[in-house]
């Protein structure tokens, strides 16, 4: 039976708008001030776009669960494809971390915003919060579901508009001075020294996600068409929120006083202070404290379901087992919450809340773009290796075009990956040398304990023609 094709541009450019803006890559671009537009422009034309034409391309050639890992798989083989998923469960693990300290330092403008300077406060409050989510995904996805729906509304949508719109007012209603100048010069980023625009490769990452969508080629109205033109409209429309929520938060805060965690809300907390609503400060750190409970929440399953899907036989029978009542992942979440607990004690090792922010933002950057370097490659290898299998949608100017887009992408995701290991300038990190072995060894214990672990699969003798090439199909 032929599916209704009910989805069409508008739909498909609407969900990528809600699963990539995030408010806490706002603070991070802000620090360029002006330069900060061209940046976002840079971002979305090197990274975003091509990144949408090689999703599309080859989840409507392999629509089967799982992503990135069966693309790995099929160009490069199962060894690549474990290690690539490996290091996508891990961006997330070191992931949470960063992000907790986001909502921790936003909660403290609950109580009392010098908490968000308070390491201890943001340690503690950050290991407690994080086993709470994790307990609440072992047993079941009701609660899970509720949270993050009302995170994405309430924590990032409203936020986000207010922000916009209390900048305005800001200069219109308030009379207030900018808070920085935008001239011509001004728009141009300092390259001086790549230390200058480390934040750049944060600002790709902003861009990341369309892996994660279902495919939806065979709901889509006429998808050689849709594809591209949505993808357009979504790196227009995307860049321009960004831009947009970058300037308004510069209106009120000068760039050399944004933190990093905590941007928005000293724009916010500036603003309602001015208006003589400070109780209004509270409401504001709620709702953004929710969307990044929320963020965290939609996460918290999905990277391990993709290593689920490609660990069969591979990792120990501890790591698979599943709840008895529920079925979800109870020893690998669990697992997960242990190794985040001890990232954030070897975070908090730094010598401030904002580094020990940077030192996991980074890292996660790091591990992310792994996958990507994979990704752009299978595009052009499974070109040549597998020019049979048909794609809904397919990247125009044959292998040329395919040659053109995966080229790309692999030099803007390797130059982020340089300018992640970087330490940002005028950033307090402690002992340089320190701060890169935990960064750059750190990244590398990870990948060799995936490594480790596909080799004593190998090892083992497990007949690879036993474990399913992939999962279901996304798409009933």
């Amino acid at each position: 039976m032929e599916k209704q094709k009910i989805l069409k541009v508008r739909d498909i450019v609407l969900m990528n708008v809600v699963a990539i803006i995030g408010l806490r890559w706002l603070p991070l671009a802000a620090k360029y001030g002006p330069s900060s537009i061209i940046l976002w422009l840079l971002a979305s034309i090197l990274f975003f776009i091509p990144q949408g034409l090689t999703v599309s391309e080859l989840s409507t050639g392999w629509p089967y669960e799982g992503g990135l890992y069966v693309w790995a798989k099929e160009a490069f083989g199962e060894k690549y494809g474990f290690l690539t998923s490996w290091s996508y469960w891990l961006t997330n693990v070191v992931y949470y971390p960063s992000m907790l300290i986001y909502i921790a330092s936003t909660a403290a403008y609950m109580v009392n915003p010098k908490l968000a300077e308070n390491d201890r406060f943001v340690s503690i409050f950050i290991f407690i919060l994080f086993w709470i989510i994790t307990l609440i995904n072992v047993n079941g996805l009701n609660i899970s579901k509720w949270l993050s729906n009302a995170g994405g509304l309430f924590g990032t949508i409203i936020p986000g508009i207010l922000l916009i719109g209390f900048s305005i007012y800001w200069v219109t209603g308030l009379h207030q001075k900018i808070q920085t100048v935008y001239t011509a010069p001004s728009l141009l980023p300092n390259l001086s020294s790549l230390s200058n625009i480390v934040f750049f490769s944060s600002m790709i990452f902003a861009f990341a996600g369309l892996e994660l969508a279902p495919t939806l080629a065979e709901r889509t109205e006429n998808p050689e068409k849709a594809f591209p033109r949505a993808i357009l409209l979504s790196a227009m429309i995307i860049p321009a929120l960004y831009i947009l929520g970058t300037i308004s938060t510069t209106f009120i805060v000068p760039p050399k006083e944004i933190g990093l965690a905590t941007g928005i809300m000293q724009a916010i907390q500036i603003i309602f202070n001015k208006m003589g609503l400070k109780y209004m400060i509270g409401i504001a750190a709620f709702l953004i404290f929710i969307g990044g409970i929320g963020g965290i929440n939609a996460w918290i399953i999905g990277p391990i379901n993709m290593i689920f899907t490609s660990s069969k036989g591979i990792m120990p029978p501890f790591f698979t087992k599943s709840h008895d009542k529920y079925g979800t992942p109870v020893n690998a979440m669990i697992t997960q919450a242990v190794i985040v607990s001890l990232l954030i004690l070897m975070a908090f090792s730094t010598p401030t809340v904002e580094s020990a922010y940077w030192l996991l933002s980074a890292m996660t950057s790091i591990l992310y773009f792994i996958p990507y370097l994979v990704m752009f490659s299978a595009l052009i290898v499974l070109r040549y290796k597998r020019p049979d299998v048909k794609r809904l949608y397919k990247i125009p100017f044959g292998n040329f075009g395919a040659w053109l887009v995966g080229g790309i992408g692999l030099l803007v995701v390797s130059f982020s990956i340089v300018l992640s290991i970087i330490p940002p300038a005028g950033m307090e990190l402690g002992n340089l040398l320190w701060y890169e072995v935990k960064l750059v060894g750190g990244t590398l214990l990870f990948l060799i304990i995936g490594y480790l672990i596909y080799r004593n699969y190998e090892k083992r003798n497990v007949n690879i023609k036993d474990i399913p090439l992939y999962g279901m199909p996304l798409m009933p």
